[in-house]
């Protein structure tokens, strides 16, 4: 990022903090197909003009990214004109993610799932369970229901 110039590279970045939050450089490459490298020198070139910053749970061994208020306020404003062009879509996810990404999307279609059954579906962790979870939630109409004491979820689609 020479002379305030953003690339797309760092709004995808941003767009993948704007989504899930606070997040982990790794994790960050997982969702916005930069590579984990690259992430780390933009988180740092970032940081220094504000942009981003370590969240108040960071540690010196696991450092947790987040956007600042100015940072939000940038994404917004991208958002507004040239959102389609950086978007984080689930083709930069890494190879892995992007798998167990489709089949809760693709159940999560065809009827109500609980969180469990998220996770046996797509043979994911806790943690990618609710990242995916929470994409689906911001890219789509991510309806919950309480079943026999237990969340269900799908993706409502307007007939």
């Amino acid at each position: 990022m020479q002379g305030g110039d953003i690339t797309i590279r760092e709004l995808k970045i941003m767009d993948v903090l704007n989504i899930f939050g606070m997040l982990p450089a790794n994790r960050i490459s997982d969702f916005s197909g930069v590579a984990e490298s690259t992430v780390n020198n933009k988180l740092k070139e970032m940081e220094e003009i504000g942009l981003v910053e370590l969240s108040p749970t960071s540690t010196p061994l696991k450092k947790q990214w987040m956007l600042t208020t100015f940072g939000q306020v940038a994404t917004d404003i991208f958002k507004e004109n040239n959102y389609p062009y950086f978007m984080i879509v689930p083709e930069n996810f890494s190879e892995s993610n992007r798998e167990k990404y489709n089949k809760i999307y693709e159940a999560l279609l065809m009827d109500w799932h609980t969180f469990e059954e998220v996770r046996k579906i797509s043979k994911s962790t806790k943690m990618e369970a609710k990242m995916f979870l929470r994409y689906i939630q911001y890219r789509y109409n991510l309806e919950e229901s309480l079943s026999h004491k237990k969340i269900k979820y799908r993706i409502f689609q307007e007939e």
